[in-house]
């Protein structure tokens, strides 16, 4: 979507990099604030590491499904064509695609791929930024919580960018933001945010409705 989007409009306009906000994701500051370690022509995608490090368990190059047939063999596929067209011999790379920054110099070139339709997003964006000799921004502190197999339980800050399932709670936001130094994207984030003290009580009071409603109930 965001290659078409450039080849049909974004190439007539002036920018530098496009930040990816999803939709169940929460930025509290300025994008210049959130985003200043950034430099320009750098592609920041969190989680950045070697794909050899989680092939073995990490769903997109290890496993397959009745729905979808097996992503292993897509993972191979798309890597023979990067080495069949582009000469790619570099040691793979992945990420998890929750805070992605673009660079126009990428997007120029990404937006004219052959065979877009191959790979999957969290290993194909960082090997064609390889590939086109991209700078990657590791300067930054979005540092999304893999689920690496016996690896202590993540706390609920290690979870702030990749909270699986029950999402990011309003108070650990709360907290978060009362700290000079604490997080300001937080994902996913499925609740509303209040933006004033009558919304901070509304919330708070139809929470805690919530909670005392559930407990009546699992009582009787």
């Amino acid at each position: 979507m965001i290659a078409r989007w450039y080849r049909e409009r974004g190439r007539q306009l002036p920018w530098d990099t496009v930040v990816v906000v999803q939709w169940d994701m929460l930025l509290m500051g300025a994008l210049e604030e959130l985003f200043a370690a950034l430099k320009k022509d750098e592609l920041l995608l969190s989680g950045l590491r070697p794909v050899r490090e989680v092939e073995d368990w990490w769903f997109w190059p290890d496993h397959g499904s009745p729905r979808d047939g097996s992503t292993k063999a897509k993972y191979r596929l798309f890597l023979e064509h990067v080495r069949d067209r582009y000469g790619y011999d570099a040691e793979p790379l992945c990420c998890l695609f929750i805070v992605a920054c673009l660079p126009r110099s990428f997007l120029d070139r990404y937006s004219d791929i052959e065979k877009p339709e191959i790979g999957f997003l969290e290993y194909k964006l960082p090997i064609y930024g390889q590939i086109f000799g991209t700078r990657f921004c590791e300067g930054h502190p979005y540092r999304p919580c893999w689920p690496d197999p016996g690896s202590r339980p993540p706390s609920d800050r290690d979870q702030i960018l990749n909270a699986k399932g029950r999402g990011t709670s309003l108070a650990l936001v709360a907290r978060e933001l009362l700290d000079r130094g604490g997080a300001r994207i937080f994902h996913p984030f499925y609740g509303r945010y209040p933006l004033s003290v009558r919304q901070w009580v509304s919330v708070l009071t139809e929470r805690l409705s919530q909670k005392l409603t559930g407990r009546w109930s699992l009582r009787k």
